[in-house]
């Protein structure tokens, strides 16, 4: 029996750890696909499921605020005072964020922004300035007045009942009057039960009396129950044993707690016994409780008093404000109205005779008022327009004869929609359209804009609202919609979840789609979708004990969440038709790894180059709250969004209630007046037009440094961004320095975002910057680049924080270019989670080697897109996977280690290398990054380091033998010289150990190479390559100077050049050519002279007399110019630019000098000394040397004018119309002086608020920052035609459009064959949706497909069988594949043949790819098994419906599209 029970238990066991290791796989899976956040997310799963791996510090509340740090006192907050201070930060920071929409507007008109939607206004400035109008009074007269009436419908349905706190109710009978009250069992189940029965039975009703007295008497004197019972004359037996040793401390507290949720939580509470209407000892607990609760109010009464004592000067003062005149939100906009002394607004009001706001409104519209009343909203209101106040005093009278308080109420509001509408009249009518168009524009915000509400205006009765929600909430859409929501996704206040309807099928999915439709149609949104609560997850390395170390991740309703999702697709394919490519930000297909690897890759390229680089991070500080919604809805108008789908959302937003959940639960409620939530539905594609106006201002004035490439496909790539987080590189300093002033004033200023910036950490908006050593010849990091940043606290400019170390988009970047620390620190993650899944103990072979495998996947598949990994992490890592499975017996430490990284089918361990994992992960984004639309920047990037790449190792152009770079074949000699931590070296490596070569598409670029190569033709005698000659030592560095053949060696007739002339030629002019250089050239000829093949082609040229190529001699010449001309020997060419100093001094100003023999990108920056103490010794120079001349009787031929004359007048005018400002702040100030300058910012900034002067400043600010400054920086530079540009029509090209009268079918069947058993089950799951019909409207039989497609054996299906019938001949061998002749038949059956050769032959079939070269195809068998000759039975059957169909029609054919979503 013992054995039997202990093996038993040990089977038990095993299957537990069975189950938890798959359960671990499964959501180890899960999480490897995210990419992001693997390590941290992986290790919570296996902490999980055996708690013993938890560490002490894990075990705390380390997931929530526990306590807060006070500003004031720096004392820890916790408790109610921390959910207070929370809720006060909260409060404070959700002020509604209003921008100028006029200057928005101009803004979008001087990037050039397409419009969609022209109704509005002739511009786009002019939409802006009616649009803020138009939606200040649509928000002041309509929407939060409604939101007030609601609160105010809810709060009376919530309100409690009339009478006092606590009554004593009969729970067996209730009574109507008690309604509404929360009930509490006062009968002997309870602590507030009587411990004295009326006899032993509980019924002698002689004793009631008596039990009363003795239970008050007991209560009062705390004496034992037994005890008071004799005293009072009661039979012990009378006394409940257990309720009679209740200690009285315990009831207190059980009153106490009745009475806080009658005093905090306003309710009334009904004391249930079976007694009522007898008498009761609960009436004396009910007199107990009023008195605690009366005494508790009279208390908080008082203390309130206290609080607002000192208030009552600032009343006094406030005494003479006009009262509003009616209650709703329409009486402050008139309140503001009156802020300029507006006598007769407040003649009116007078006449009206109201004596202050009504009781009735709401607290929590009250809320609203008070967060949405602030001086900027209505600053424009405040204007002195003479039509308006004559309207208003002509309505004064009129109001005299009104006596009710509606008519009054009402007629008021004709009063403010007649003066919005005055307002809009004038702001129109004050443009340069004609009257026609003034017209149009005015009957269109006034009347197609405007939504129809009911004539309480509570219910919209617009049908352009409802035929929009069911158009866009189909059936179809809310099952997309809920299968793609999580079983464990976070639930609204409501807890209700989306899964639910996925769960329910297609019949309760159309229940919801059209319920929902109905009710959100009428603006009729439950309190659920309005209140939100945000949970607080702490960011990484920030202080916890502050509110900025949190971010907030608000929960939304889910069905809100579904209409959210239903609206966005039609709002999204607008905006993807504007967007800029620069931002990879939440678009499909693209990732934080491609805009990352391409700044790695832009690193390299410089490197390669020899050139500078400086990058500058721009993040935004709390970036989605940050943004207008206001600014949001003008941009999508002016897009050509639907208007209904927007004002829906608003409806929503503006009247959101959120609280922040701490340790001690959610905080008080509060208005979300500001942003857009983070972990909104709709927030991150809402905040790409906002970034985009930035992106768009970059893209057309700033104009940066070409990347290297053919002439006529050089281009520059700028920016990079992913959503808010933004790189700037480039190689001059100037560049940077304009982009940075443009974006920062116009994110601050214009758009009303707010760029982080911090100085000691530099973990917001930072600079990092390289630099070529020229005396050590190396590249490192740049120390003296300072950049200017205006965000000091009156926009003056002050230094930008220069990282370290800088994180961008969750990689590394380091100035030493040392990768050796962050490939420890995933080393150290991997080998963490590893030894964790080692410790949770059982498990298979298989088991262990998927969680390892998911674990390399998980951790590195994201930062190997980027990193280049070396060897050195992939060897540790494989060595712990293998003493892993050591540890559990699945494999001997003698054994051979090839036998763990075999798969399990082939007699392995099934242990994937990690080096696999690193190597698909970074080939596979540049791969990405070189399929990726024209005009993204990361393409251009990678393309560009292909490029300098390949020509670093001998590509010099298109040929024969290399079309393109991607042509070009990297020597196997080149490969032990190459480095893993180099990115395109990486590259080529792990593509050489694959066996595989990257080739050209022959389209785009790719298409240009190659007309340049058939053009050359074939060259008759190619050229001789180093790295063919085997007695050639191969050397990186001097190919990548360009000499990569003999030719660059070539001195002319057959002789080689001198170790002094290969550097006057290859070296570059101000560089030094160190000793190793020389090295090499020395050791190059040395083995050059040696080589039989290189003496054959130089004996060769010898006899033919070939000269040296006219390219080098070129060169020659050149560089001698160049040389002199960098060392000042020559004489100056010309002074091509000024600029100041920091001081601003005129002897401290620099100029750009170029000197005669150099380049233009050779000029040199001089002080005024410098040049002219240069051009006075040249002069002497020159006057000795003319001096000496005629000494010797010589004369000169001609006699150059006086260096330094030139020079000085070339200076004075370069001071007056070349002079190049440092900053925006140097600009500004030369333009209007420093006083002038600080005030015309200070009108332009945040704070002024958006009346007409001030938006005429901003309007100005922008025009002088594109207009002037960044042309003044360009230097005569057209951004437009240097910077990237996309190449929309390729890109709409490559894509299908359905035709307006095409049906499109759909097959999604994946969820019902996984649950679908049988044969019918598996057949019955394949449908496209919808139905293929005649046109009669009938759907199609199976009879009918089957008799078209008579060669298909339809019964074959059950038996998994061949999907053709009666072809075989005698000679067929079974399981053998042929191809069946009425296969070839359609098109459609010709899809579904298979191919014997490509499942069965071990190397497959060889086929020809489109270069005309061997193409080898082959289908694993594992993956041929899982063919199901019933699927394709019914699937092909689905397909001739469709045919059917289209047939039917009329029509002659279709299109058959297949999409895999994987």
């Amino acid at each position: 029996m013992r054995r039997c029970v202990d093996a038993s238990v040990k089977e038990i066991d095993e299957h537990r750890l069975d189950v938890r290791l798959d359960y671990v796989n499964e959501q180890l899976q899960v999480l490897a696909e995210r990419e992001l956040g693997y390590a941290r997310a992986a290790a919570e799963v296996i902490r999980r499921e055996r708690a013993g791996l938890m560490s002490k510090k894990d075990r705390g509340p380390g997931g929530q605020l526990v306590a807060i740090e006070d500003e004031a006192t720096g004392n820890m907050l916790t408790g109610a005072a921390r959910d207070k201070a929370v809720a006060a930060k909260v409060r404070a920071g959700n002020t509604p964020n209003i921008v100028c929409l006029e200057a928005a507007g101009h803004l979008m008109q001087r990037c050039s922004i397409e419009r969609g939607e022209t109704r509005g206004g002739a511009t786009a400035r002019e939409a802006g300035a009616a649009h803020q109008i138009v939606e200040e009074a649509e928000s002041r007269l309509s929407r939060r007045p409604r939101f007030a009436a609601r609160s105010e419908r809810v709060e009376k349905c919530q309100r409690p009942p009339a009478g006092e706190f606590f009554v004593v109710g009969n729970g067996k009978f209730p009574n109507e009057a008690h309604q509404g009250r929360v009930r509490y069992d006062g009968t002997r189940q309870g602590l507030l039960g009587n411990p004295f029965k009326m006899g032993v039975d509980g019924k002698d009703e002689a004793l009631r009396d008596l039990v009363c007295e003795c239970y008050e008497i007991w209560y009062e004197q705390g004496k034992d129950a037994y005890e008071t019972a004799v005293e009072k004359g009661l039979p012990i037996e009378c006394v409940v044993p257990g309720l009679g040793r209740v200690n009285p401390t315990d009831i207190d507290n059980e009153i106490d707690s009745l009475v806080n949720i009658a005093v905090e939580l306003g309710k009334r509470v009904v004391l249930d016994c079976t007694c009522e209407p007898k008498r009761c000892h609960l009436r004396f607990v009910a007199r107990l409780c009023n008195k605690r609760a009366q005494k508790r109010l009279d208390e908080k009464a008082a203390k309130m008093a206290g609080d607002c004592y000192g208030c009552d000067d600032e009343r006094r003062a406030d005494a003479d404000t006009p009262i509003p005149l009616v209650d709703g939100e329409a009486d402050c906009a008139l309140a503001g109205l009156t802020a300029k002394g507006d006598s007769k607004i407040a003649a009116v009001e007078e006449c009206a005779g109201t004596g202050g706001r009504s009781s009735s409104i709401s607290e929590r519209a009250a809320v609203f008022d008070t967060a949405a009343e602030k001086p900027e909203v209505h600053a424009e209101l405040n204007g002195d327009d003479m039509e308006t106040e004559l309207d208003v005093s002509g309505e004064a009278a009129d109001l005299q004869g009104v006596q009710s308080e509606e008519q009054r109420a009402q007629r008021r509001r004709d009063i403010e929609n007649r003066l919005w509408r005055d307002r809009l009249r004038s702001a129109i009518y004050a443009t340069d359209a004609s009257e026609g168009d003034k017209d149009r524009v005015y009957e269109y915000w006034t009347g197609e804009y405007q939504l129809e509400f009911n004539e309480t205006g509570e219910k919209c009765t617009d049908l352009r609202v409802l035929e929009l929600l069911q158009r866009v909430l189909t059936p179809e859409r809310v099952m997309q919609l809920s299968k793609s929501v999580k079983e464990k996704l976070a639930t609204g206040l409501d807890e209700f979840n989306v899964v639910l309807v996925k769960q329910g099928g297609p019949e309760l999915a159309k229940l919801f789609a059209e319920s929902i439709a109905t009710e959100v149609a009428t603006f009729s949104f439950p309190t659920s979708w309005t209140t939100w609560h945000a949970t607080l997850i702490p960011k990484p390395g920030k202080d916890r004990c502050k509110l900025s170390g949190w971010r907030e991740i608000w929960i939304q309703a889910h069905l809100w969440k579904l209409v959210v999702g239903a609206i966005l697709p039609e709002c999204a394919e607008v905006i993807a038709h504007t967007r800029p490519w620069c931002n990879a930000g939440f678009e499909p297909g693209r990732g934080c790894p491609e805009q990352s690897a391409a700044l790695r890759a832009r690193l390299e390229l410089h490197m390669r180059l020899r050139q500078p680089l400086h990058i500058y991070f721009q993040d935004y500080s709390v970036f989605f709250p940050s943004i207008s919604r206001q600014l949001v809805a003008f941009i999508l108008h002016e897009l050509g969004v639907n208007t209904i789908s927007v004002q829906i959302l608003l409806e929503v937003q503006d009247q959101v209630m959120g609280a922040f959940k701490t340790a001690g639960g959610p905080t008080e409620l509060a208005p979300m007046l500001r942003g857009e939530p983070i972990g909104g539905v709709e927030s991150p594609l809402f905040s790409l037009p906002v970034a985009a106006l930035v992106q768009r201002a970059l893209e057309t004035y700033v104009p940066g440094s070409p990347l290297p490439d053919r002439r006529e496909l050089r281009v520059a790539a700028l920016q990079l961004w992913y959503a808010d987080d933004g790189a700037l590189a480039d190689a001059v300093e100037g560049i940077i320095q304009t982009a940075v002033d443009i974006m920062i004033l116009l994110s601050e200023d214009i758009l009303g975002l707010k760029v982080g910036h911090d100085t000691a950490e530099a973990s917001k908006s930072a600079s990092l910057s390289w630099t070529w050593d020229k005396s050590h010849n190396e590249f490192i990091r740049g120390d003296g680049n300072k950049f200017k940043v205006p965000l000091g606290s009156s926009r003056e400019d002050i230094e930008l924080a220069r990282a370290i170390s800088y994180r961008y988009l969750g990689i590394d970047f380091d100035p030493e270019l040392d990768m050796t620390k962050v490939e420890e620190s995933y080393r150290a993650r991997a080998s963490a989670i590893v030894t964790m899944i080692n410790n949770l103990g059982g498990g298979s072979c298989d088991q262990l080697s998927l969680a390892i495998n998911t674990v390399w996947q998980g951790i590195f598949i994201f930062p190997a897109r980027t990193i280049p990994f070396t060897e050195k992490v992939a060897k540790a890592l494989d060595a712990k996977a293998t003493k892993v499975l050591c540890n559990h017996g699945n494999r001997l430490r003698h054994s051979k280690i090839v036998g763990a990284f075999i798969s399990g089918k082939c007699g392995g361990l099934g242990l994937r290398p990690v080096q696999s994992t690193m190597a698909a992960g970074f080939i596979d984004e540049r791969a990405r990054a070189f399929g990726g639309r024209r005009g993204e920047p990361a393409r251009a990037v990678q393309l560009a380091a292909h490029l300098a790449f390949a020509a670093s190792l001998g590509w010099d152009g298109p040929s024969h033998e290399a079309p393109t770079a991607f042509d070009f074949v990297i020597s196997e000699r080149w490969l032990p010289l190459l480095r893993l931590d180099v990115p395109s070296e990486c590259v080529a490596l792990h593509l050489a150990k694959l066996g595989l070569n990257w080739r050209g598409t022959g389209v785009a670029e790719c298409a240009a190479d190659a007309r340049r190569a058939a053009a050359r033709g074939e060259q008759a005698a190619t050229k001789a390559r180093l790295i063919n000659m085997t007695n050639v030592t191969p050397s990186l560095r001097l190919h990548g100077l360009g000499i990569n053949s003999l030719d660059e060696l070539h001195a002319g007739c057959g002789e080689l050049l001198s170790a002094e002339r290969i550097e006057l030629i290859y070296a570059r002019p101000g560089w030094v050519w160190s000793d190793i250089d020389k090295a090499h050239v020395r050791r190059l000829l040395r083995e050059v002279a040696g080589d039989a093949r290189a003496m054959v082609a130089l004996g060769d040229w010898r006899e033919r007399g070939v000269r040296m190529e006219g390219e080098i001699a070129l060169t020659e010449l050149i560089n001698v110019g160049r040389r002199r001309a960098l060392s000042m020997l020559s004489r100056i060419a010309g002074i091509l630019w000024c600029k100041d100093a920091g001081g601003g001094r005129l002897d401290e100003r620099s100029y750009e000098v170029i000197f005669c023999g150099a380049r233009r990108r050779d000029a040199v920056w001089l002080t005024r000394a410098q040049v002219l103490e240069g051009a006075a010794r040249r002069d002497a120079a020159r006057r000795d040397a003319t001096a000496a001349m005629s000494s010797c009787g010589a004369s000169a031929e001609h006699v150059e004018p006086n260096e330094t004359d030139e020079v000085i007048a070339w200076m004075d005018e370069a001071d007056v119309s070349r002079w190049e400002p440092n900053t925006f702040n140097c600009f500004l100030h030369r333009l209007r002086g420093p006083a002038s300058a600080a005030a015309f910012l200070a009108a332009a900034g945040r704070s002024a608020g958006i009346e007409p002067r001030a938006a005429a400043a901003r309007i100005e600010l922008i025009d002088l920052l594109l207009l002037d400054y960044a042309a003044l920086r360009a230097k005569g530079v057209c951004a437009k035609e240097v910077n990237l540009r996309e190449d929309r029509a390729a890109d709409k090209a490559g894509k299908h459009v359905a035709g307006a009268h095409t049906t499109a079918w759909s097959a999604t069947c994946a969820a019902e064959l996984r649950r679908a058993n049988g044969f019918e089950n598996r057949v019955a799951a394949v449908r496209v949706l919808p139905a293929p019909r005649d046109a009669d409207g009938a759907k199609f039989t199976d009879a009918l497909v089957e008799a078209r497609y008579d060669g298909v054996a339809w019964n074959n299906g059950r038996s998994n069988g061949c999907l053709w019938r009666g072809w075989r001949t005698a000679a067929h061998v079974p399981s053998h594949f042929e191809r069946a002749p009425m296969a070839l038949e359609s098109v459609v059956s010709r899809s579904f043949m298979r191919d014997r050769e490509v499942e069965c032959a071990d190397e497959g079939a060889l086929f020809a790819n489109a270069y005309g070269e061997p193409l080898k195809v082959r289908i694993a068998r594992d993956e041929a098994a899982l063919i199901a000759t019933d699927i394709n039975l019914a699937l092909m059957g689905e397909i001739g419906k469709i045919e059917l169909a289209c047939v039917a029609r009329g029509r002659g054919g279709f299109l058959l599209v297949a999409a895999a979503q994987v």
